[in-house]
């Protein structure tokens, strides 16, 4: 678990390469002691010599501008629940052949990652009607299979999917049928 102190730091996989690196984290990190406490105290001093009654002001619009950066600096927010499913709708499906396509999902936010750790895969869950192969029957029944995404974790504000439909694959076949802005539900991380 990262500490939330001035040396917390977390790992952030470097697009260039896949290589680990680490990204600090925390109120003395550099990215804030650049963009918000020297600006802030020059803006700060600055009225201060200039006009001493505006130094309240200034104070609250550093305040303002600070708390800004902080929020705009907030680490992305991961998306997955191991205990409920959630709904993602697709926003691309790129097709690789007659049956293989690369599925993109989009998530909550652009900032959201997908959270999902080393090794670990998601579910993909669908209601569907499903025929008993002993009795022919059709049933409609919940059907959960588990896939592992080819996008990155760190990827932020989508995930991808490659996957081949087989004929009697219930939700690779039902993946087949999506539509742009159709949902799927999905849970994790599993395994």
């Amino acid at each position: 678990m990262a500490d939330k102190g001035a040396a917390a730091f977390t790992a952030a996989t470097d697009v260039f390469g896949g290589k680990q690196t680490a990204k600090p984290t925390g109120p003395f990190a550099p990215q804030y002691i650049t963009f918000v406490y020297i600006p802030s105290a020059i803006l700060i001093a600055g009225t201060a010599l200039l006009n001493v009654a505006w130094t309240p002001y200034a104070v609250a619009v550093a305040a303002a501008l600070g708390g800004y950066q902080f929020y705009a600096n907030q680490e992305e927010r991961k998306v997955l629940d191991p205990t409920k499913f959630q709904e993602f709708p697709l926003t691309e499906k790129t097709i690789i052949s007659h049956n293989t396509a690369i599925y993109r999902f989009k998530l909550p936010t652009a900032k959201s990652i997908l959270g999902l750790p080393i090794g670990q895969h998601i579910s993909l869950g669908a209601t569907l009607d499903v025929k008993d192969p002993k009795t022919e029957q059709v049933k409609t029944q919940e059907v959960v299979r588990s896939y592992t995404p080819i996008s990155s974790d760190v990827t932020p504000g989508h995930f991808d999917l490659l996957i081949k439909s087989y004929p009697t694959g219930n939700i690779s076949r039902h993946l087949a049928t999506l539509k742009i802005g159709d949902t799927m539900s999905v849970k994790g991380p599993k395994g």
